[in-house]
């Protein structure tokens, strides 16, 4: 677990929408702080350059790799999944309560309609 201490905006180039950022976001220097670093890191360490949206003070699961000096952070897939699985349950909860009743309400006038149009037909017969 890292949390973020500082951000500071370093340039107008902007993330992608494939990035850890939002599309069109610009690029930050994240200033993190580890609560448990491996052996050999420090507690403190500078992300540069990263198209980043955790806010100063936000405590994130992360997993933290340095190569030719520099830090690359990647943060904790399961957390996103976690918020997909939320949208998830929302949608579910959205379609029960306001699809099945619909559904019902369709289901019902359709019945309605048909038997109204057969009783219209027994009562008035074409003549032949």
């Amino acid at each position: 677990m890292a949390t973020v201490i500082a951000r500071r905006e370093v340039g107008p180039s902007t993330c992608s929408n494939g990035s850890r950022g939002l599309g069109g976001d610009p690029r930050w220097d994240v200033s993190w702080k580890s609560e448990n670093p491996p052996r050999g890191l420090p507690t403190e360490f500078l992300e540069e350059g990263t198209c980043n949206w955790n806010k100063v003070g936000e405590r994130v699961e992360v997993i933290r790799v340095t190569k030719n000096g520099r830090t690359k952070v990647y943060q904790d897939v399961i957390h996103a999944g976690r918020e997909s699985l939320e949208l998830a349950a929302w949608m579910f909860a959205i379609v029960t309560v306001f699809g099945v009743p619909l559904a019902w309400l369709q289901f019902g006038l359709t019945r309605w309609w048909r038997r109204l149009r057969a009783e219209t037909r027994t009562e008035n017969p074409r003549s032949v």
